[in-house]
């Protein structure tokens, strides 16, 4: 009963169950709908304009006016053009094009980071949930040696500091469950927010078992280049083109016609022509230059860095999730094992069966479930990471990797 009116509190603490409902795989499909994530979309067809970061052919247009005696008789005027460096207007074209491929790559890497996120959501409120019914299952237990206890009240059988004990464990096990329940709604309740929705709908029965993922991670990883590094790889090559552009950014000089108008009787009007060309001083445009270059030194220490520790996370992924699926199936092995035993026990003791010792007994195996469900959740957790390490999570079409059947996020 006391169950009911936890669940029917967390119910209005939640919102109405006549909203929207969210599964399993609508919740990592919303990784598509991130404001964040569709934000780059208009940052590429933003860029995929030419016109949008193409130099202009003029880089200034000068209207000019002289008057030599402040007489008004002699007046000329000159329309003056610096054409834009044809260099740097190349060498800048060829940055935002890079610039293009790199904002495709940010995508992709916004997208990881939410499927490993939401990836690590649900492996939490999965486990949330199995720890509550696990609290549960030893209240439950708790609550019917207490029974037990008090059906001796008034034989010889019957000891009353026993007694008082199972009753303090009883109100210990009944808030360690009611802990456990807030820990469950706290972690749905980081789901619903994330997708402003008002119900969960997953079905845990569908999801993958500890047998499934040890056939999926036999397989050999995935060497092709990972999405972090052709990241990395792109920002260094940006750097690079920028650096260029840099470089590049010197005024060529100038072209001007003139116009001589003279007002003194006899003379006449002129026109004429004037060009210049700039020498590009050594240092003139250091500043930026250098600023960019320590950019480009930076982007290649991420490279580098990357590559060196890349392999080793892959590798200690791989080993960590080896070895807890090794030690679950010993726990489970030995579970198995010890509730073979109790059965053959508990009957050769059928003439003299008491209730609170296979109650005990049964309390005691429960422990294994405890022990059995962090070692699983350790397990869902490093792989969930180790398929990040190989760039699964966010491989288009995107999968389900938490289903059993693996199931499609999009077609």
């Amino acid at each position: 009963m006391r169950r009911l009116n936890v669940a029917v509190l967390f119910f209005f603490l939640s919102g109405s169950a006549f909203g929207q409902t969210l599964t399993i795989t609508q919740f990592l499909k919303s990784s598509l709908n991130d404001v964040y994530f569709k934000s780059f979309d208009a940052q590429s067809t933003f860029l995929q304009s030419r016109k949008s970061f193409s130099l202009p052919l003029i880089d200034q247009l000068q209207f000019r006016y002289q008057d030599n005696q402040f007489n008004n008789f002699q007046s000329r005027y000159g329309l003056r053009v610096d054409p834009v460096n044809p260099w740097h207007a190349y060498r800048n074209n060829q940055y935002y094009q890079g610039v293009q491929t790199l904002k495709v790559l940010e995508q992709k890497m916004v997208l990881k980071k939410l499927l490993l996120n939401r990836y690590g959501q649900i492996v939490q409120y999965w486990m949330a949930t199995e720890a509550s019914d696990i609290v549960y299952q030893q209240r439950l237990i708790r609550e019917k040696i207490s029974k037990a206890y008090a059906a001796k009240a008034g034989s010889s059988g019957f000891n009353p500091d026993k007694y008082i004990e199972t009753q303090l464990d009883l109100l210990n096990k009944e808030a360690d469950w009611q802990e456990a329940e807030l820990k469950k709604e706290i972690a749905r309740q980081e789901i619903l927010n994330a997708t402003n929705s008002t119900a969960l709908q997953f079905d845990f029965s569908e999801l993958i078992s500890i047998d499934r993922i040890n056939q999926l991670i036999s397989s050999s990883a995935n060497e092709a280049e990972q999405t972090e590094y052709q990241l990395l790889i792109q920002r260094l090559a940006v750097a690079g083109k920028k650096l260029n552009a840099e470089k590049s950014d010197f005024n060529l000089g100038f072209l001007q016609a003139m116009y001589n108008s003279d007002r003194r009787l006899g003379d006449t009007n002129t026109m004429g022509l004037a060009f210049g060309i700039s020498i590009p001083l050594p240092g003139s445009n250091k500043e930026n230059v250098t600023r960019e270059k320590l950019n480009q030194l930076e982007r290649q220490s991420d490279v580098e860095k990357f590559k060196s520790e890349n392999s080793a996370e892959k590798k200690n992924d791989f080993l960590f999730l080896k070895i807890h699926l090794m030690h679950y199936q010993k726990v489970d092995s030995l579970i198995n094992t010890i509730t073979e035993r109790k059965l053959n026990t508990f009957s050769a003791l059928a003439n003299n069966y008491d209730p609170i010792l296979e109650l005990s007994y049964e309390e005691k195996l429960i422990q294994f479930d405890v022990l059995k469900s962090k070692i699983k959740k350790e397990i869902l957790l490093q792989y969930i990471a180790y398929l990040d390490t190989l760039d699964k999570l966010h491989e288009r079409p995107l999968v389900n990797y938490l289903s059993k059947n693996l199931e499609a996020i999009e077609q």
